[in-house]
């Protein structure tokens, strides 16, 4: 290899590395804004809502970084795997508690307003609500 030929993989290696590591930081910024966010909400509904964007968001952001950073590989496709499965799980489990939260709380109007599109008709708007 000649030196021009070094230095452009030596170059490439350190463009793939940077970002990567941006991406990374990204999401750990995501994840500590999700964070601030579950001690700043005083309702429950707007807790689990932040930590679900920080959970999705963030993690895949972490994990994708971790992918650029590794290259292509066996590594990058198990990691592949974790983010659809964190990606997957996540806003189920988010519901889920969401719709318990609903359910169960006797003083649910107080803080939120709830909309039966059962009854919606046609051109009905909600959005002005």
């Amino acid at each position: 290899m000649g030196e021009f030929e070094e230095s452009v993989v030596i170059s490439m290696n350190t463009i793939q590395f940077i970002t990567g590591a941006i991406i990374i930081i990204s999401g750990l910024i995501v994840e500590a804004l999700a964070i601030l966010g579950i001690y700043i909400f005083k309702f429950g509904l707007n807790r689990m809502h932040s930590a679900a964007i920080g959970d999705t968001l963030g993690m895949g952001l972490i994990c994708f970084g971790i992918c650029i950073i590794s290259g292509f590989s066996v590594t990058t496709l198990k990691i592949m795997i974790v983010i659809f499965c964190f990606w997957l799980a996540g806003p189920v489990s988010s519901h889920l508690l969401a719709r318990l939260e609903i359910t169960t709380n006797r003083h649910i109007d107080e803080h939120a307003k709830q909309i039966d599109l059962r009854d919606k008709k046609q051109g009905d708007d909600y959005e002005s609500i």
